[in-house]
């Protein structure tokens, strides 16, 4: 007469501490090792591993450890951290902002300049289309902010010394040139 084995089965669950809900493996054979489940999800947190105790102190090796009673598995999560650049579109660099971490408002950094511009606001995108509220607004990614400028236009005017007027020119952008305007009289004057 020859033994026939069946090797016990256990249930393995797991606790997410937060993150979405994990179904537990059942009918985990004793001596194997465990295919490790799809990472649960939690805002503002990447996952870090799943562990043998609340503590988070004996993380489950999914290559080498294998089963050999019920077992409870713990998730550990890191705070999701990061950093906010600013694109300034042809204005004064701005530097990053750093360790941001989730969910949380920025500082405004102090206005960008640009020669024959005027500073107009940070955007969140790079048409230009979402304008960014530093006290309402949060970071839940790295991201970029787009500096919006407005184009600052000058009017010409003209001082004839005693000539006949001659009109402005308005309109004139920042660093261009002009039209010669038609040349002022004045009586005894060349």
């Amino acid at each position: 007469l020859y033994a026939k084995w069946t090797p016990e089965v256990y249930t393995i669950r797991f606790v997410s501490n937060g993150g979405t809900t994990v179904q537990p493996i059942t009918n985990a054979p004793y001596g194997q090792l465990l295919v490790e489940p799809d990472e649960p999800i939690r805002d503002g947190f990447g996952f870090g591993a799943w562990y043998k105790d609340a503590l988070l102190t004996d993380i489950w090796d999914f290559d080498h450890d294998v089963v050999t009673e019920p077992i409870t598995l713990y998730a550990s999560w890191n705070e999701s951290i990061y950093t906010v650049e600013f694109e300034s579109n042809g204005g004064t660099p701005i530097a990053e902002i750093q360790d941001v971490h989730h969910g949380t408002t920025i500082p405004a950094p102090t206005p960008p300049t640009r020669p024959g511009y005027t500073f107009k606001n940070w955007y969140s995108d790079p048409a230009l289309k979402t304008k960014w509220d530093f006290k309402k607004h949060t970071v839940t990614n790295d991201m970029t902010l787009y500096a919006a400028w407005n184009e600052v236009k000058y009017t010409v005017t003209f001082e004839t010394g005693g000539g006949t007027p001659v009109a402005p020119i308005k309109n004139v952008k920042y660093d261009k040139t002009i039209k010669e305007p038609a040349a002022p009289h004045r009586e005894g004057y060349g």
